[in-house]
Formats: C-alpha cells, sequence, structure tokens
C-alpha cells in the first residue's frame, strides 16, 4: 500500500507548492523538503471510494522523521 498509495500534499503556505504523488513515500518525502511548513503541510491519502484520509501534525512529522531519516 505504502508504495503504491496515491497521495497529495496541501499546503497552506504560498511557498510551497501542492503536488499529487502515485505513493505515500514519495507524498512524505516531498513533505520533508518543506518541514519548515510543517504547520502548513496536510497529506491526503485517495482511497479510490472511500474517503480520504488526512495526515498532519505530529502524525506527519513522525512519518517525515521514518521514511526521510533511514
Amino acid at each position: 500500500m505504502y508504495a503504491s498509495t496515491p497521495s497529495t500534499v496541501h499546503s497552506w503556505s504560498i511557498r510551497t507548492q501542492n503536488k499529487t504523488f502515485r505513493s505515500l513515500h514519495k507524498a512524505i518525502e516531498y513533505a520533508g523538503e518543506h518541514v519548515g511548513e510543517l504547520n502548513a503541510l496536510e497529506v491526503f491519502i485517495h482511497n479510490g471510494d472511500r474517503r480520504e484520509q488526512i495526515i498532519c501534525g505530529e502524525e506527519l512529522q513522525s512519518l517525515i522523521m521514518r521514511v526521510c531519516h533511514h
């Protein structure tokens, strides 16, 4: 799931562009590039017909730490 789950990084900041990726991993890496704006970032996980999951705040920070620092 992690490698093939389409996900969008949404930013409330004008300095970081919203981007959609083919994988959650790539979305987390992109968010990690903009960790200085963590409070303005959300990651939407696209689940097809089901409601999208949203990762933000401490949960997003934790994922960034795991993905970007290994």
